[in-house]
């Protein structure tokens, strides 16, 4: 007795260590601009007491047949935020993942469970910036609940008839509830495999299950191509019917490389290894996950499951081919790679029996828990409040002066504030594009990019669309400051507010408001005054002040830009101070600007590129190519370093 209440201690214990430290991992506020339209959504099914058959909130997709399949989950955050607001969506989403992590460790054998509870808080720990609060936390959940049952079945501990039920709440989720019997089927198509192959000798995989008779192995068997069946079925009970069923195909079509793909200029979209290398280093861990995951396949002492190879397999190359597929590849796979590497655990269990291994080995697990506890901690800690939204991704300031104006109208906007307008706004103002990528062709969402980069095409557009406002911002990402200049410029739109991070233009013949003036004193003043009340964080005032001065840079105040930096002593800020200082035609400031940053490894390949943009000013251009071999060196994805050595090239050709 006293055995089985120590061992149920040790197992509760550990659920709730590893469900604390997993939800602890999604700590962070709102960052992402999908969960708006989804609050939106649910808002309007909730209002209406209809599904949204067609689309309701933006200009550019007007009436288009939608297959919202999200509509349960919306309906539950919308609920969920109604109650608790910001913090309740992001504490219920920490609740997600983290019984998401019970499950796939619960899925293993008791003796895995410890090293399948470490290696899932890292695998969360590196991935949290993908743990936002959309659909596919519900995935994480549903994903975690079918692998716990189809393992346990392996092992004859568990039946599977809960999977097709939990189907039909995931079909009514997300598009990526095929996933459900794609493993379904992977576990199926491995068991018959070996159902036939085995007993001629020509399968080289471990076992499918650990029935011993014959009969038990046809029930294994049968069990499970009956519940794909049932998955299958499960699928198409949504009120959306089969037209749900296309959609997860033609979003992973979206996903396919193709240089002529606009959507693979989509951030989420960018195939992993790229991103590996051009997102500032968030996904530096993904090439020693992928190597840990492969060294422990090709263990001499473990051989792998055609099953577990499979869908090793299928969610490995999701994953490669767009960085939103990571999360999903990092929670299937960590157990799978603790489950293999048992073998080698237990022989080194063995050869330091003389060393006490259980109190080494529980001592070891103990202290890692707790080194990871702390880290994941101390990350949560420094995050900003929960209850509102992440500083500067949202345009919070300009949606409220627009709501202050009253009206109605639309709204061009980034593609990723559509949704916070839509929800903001709705139903008195209408963005025209959002992220909800599925209503759009390849050949919008071209013509949209090319609007961004070629500012010149915005006039007639924006003429047949009347639009109201335009709703811009100036560094996440700075691709619409172009745009962003040539609206300052033009005279039928104004400048009605700003806070350096946004920046919203009122058509003149539609909106009477007073312009702001960048060139002013008293406009910097005012603004980097409402920085420094709004925000606690030095950090976040330093930013601030950063963006203010990329405004004012774009926009020609040169003045101004020193202005809102002043005191500001960062690589960051003094590449900023060099580009006034350049573009306003000073070279020699420029230069010692530049040549400062080469002394600061944050600004090493800055200030190779800005020496590179005075070589070229100056006609020096063996000097510039110099420079930008040594830029493209340290770093060979940097977008600058490519459109100088575009702009080089032209100038050589020139002469």
């Amino acid at each position: 007795m006293m055995r089985c209440s120590t061992r149920t201690l040790r197992l509760l214990l550990l659920g709730c260590g590893l469900w604390l430290a997993s939800t602890a991992t999604g700590l962070a506020p709102i960052a992402d601009g999908d969960i708006f339209w989804h609050l939106a959504s649910g808002r309007e099914i909730w209002r209406s007491g209809q599904l949204l058959t067609q689309d309701p909130f933006s200009i550019g997709a007007a009436g288009r047949p939608w297959a919202d399949v999200h509509w349960l989950f919306q309906l539950g955050a919308f609920a969920v935020h109604a109650c608790a607001g910001l913090r309740g969506l992001v504490l219920a989403k920490c609740a997600l993942v983290g019984a998401a992590a019970c499950l796939f460790v619960w899925g293993n054998p008791r003796n895995a469970r410890i090293v399948t509870g470490l290696g899932m808080i890292t695998a969360l720990l590196c991935a949290r910036q993908l743990l936002l609060p959309r659909p596919v936390i519900v995935s994480m959940v549903m994903l975690g609940l079918f692998f716990a049952q189809l393992e346990r079945s392996r092992r004859q501990r568990g039946a599977l008839w809960l999977l097709p039920l939990a189907q039909v709440v995931w079909s009514n989720c997300q598009g990526l509830s095929m996933l459900g019997p794609a493993v379904v089927a992977a576990y199926s198509f491995g068991a018959a495999a070996e159902r036939m192959l085995a007993p001629r000798g020509y399968y080289p995989f471990a076992s499918e299950n650990t029935a011993s008779d014959e009969r038990a192995q046809r029930r294994y068997l049968r069990t499970l191509f009956s519940c794909l069946t049932a998955c299958l079925l499960a699928c198409v009970v949504t009120p959306f019917g089969a037209r749900a069923l296309s959609l997860p195909w033609r979003l992973l079509a979206r996903l396919m490389p193709d240089a002529s793909n606009p959507f693979q200029q989509v951030v989420e979209n960018v195939p992993t290894f790229v991103a590996a290398q051009t997102a500032d280093g968030e996904f530096w861990h993904v090439k020693w996950f992928i190597g840990l995951l492969a060294l422990s396949i090709a263990a001499r002492r473990a051989r792998v499951a055609l099953s577990e190879l499979l869908v090793l397999t299928g969610f490995t190359a999701l994953a490669l081919i767009g960085n939103r597929n990571l999360l999903l590849l990092y929670v299937v796979a960590t157990p799978i790679a603790v489950r293999q590497l048992l073998p080698a655990l237990r022989l080194c269990r063995y050869r330091l029996r003389s060393w006490q291994p259980q109190r080494w080995i529980a001592g070891t697990a103990s202290a890692f828990f707790v080194l990871l506890s702390c880290v994941v901690a101390s990350v949560a800690a420094r995050e900003p409040r929960l209850d509102q939204p992440t500083p500067f991704h949202f345009p919070e300031q300009s949606a409220s002066a627009i709501a202050a104006h009253g009206g109605s109208g639309t709204i061009f906007s980034a593609d990723h504030h559509g949704g916070y307008l839509i929800w903001a706004l709705y139903p008195q103002f209408r963005p025209y594009f959002d992220t909800r990528w599925i209503l759009r062709s390849d050949r919008e969402l071209s013509d949209y990019l090319a609007l961004i980069d070629e500012p010149s095409r915005f006039d007639a557009f924006a003429q047949e669309h009347a639009f109201s406002y335009v709703v811009l911002p100036v560094a996440y990402p700075s691709r619409y400051l172009p745009l962003v200049a040539h609206l300052y410029r033009d005279e039928r739109w104004r400048l009605v507010s700003t806070n350096g991070s946004e920046a919203l233009f009122a058509n003149r013949a539609h909106v009477q408001a007073q312009a702001w003036d960048l060139g002013s004193d008293s406009t910097t003043d005012h603004i980097l005054a409402h920085a420094a009340s709004d925000l606690a964080s030095p950090e976040l005032q330093q930013s601030a002040r950063m963006q203010l001065a990329m405004l004012d840079i774009a926009v020609g105040q040169y003045t101004q830009a020193d202005r809102a930096l002043a005191g500001l002593t960062t690589p960051g800020a003094d590449a900023l101070r060099a580009q006034a200082h350049l573009l306003a035609g000073d070279l020699a400031g420029a230069a010692q600007l530049a040549q400062r940053l080469l002394t600061q490894e944050q600004g090493e390949v800055r200030g190779l590129t800005l020496l590179a943009n005075v070589s070229i000013r100056r006609q020096q251009l063996p000097e510039a190519l110099g420079y930008l071999t040594r830029a493209v060196a340290l770093d060979p994805f940097d977008d600058e370093v490519a459109r100088l050595l575009v702009s080089l090239e032209e100038s050589s050709d020139a002469h």
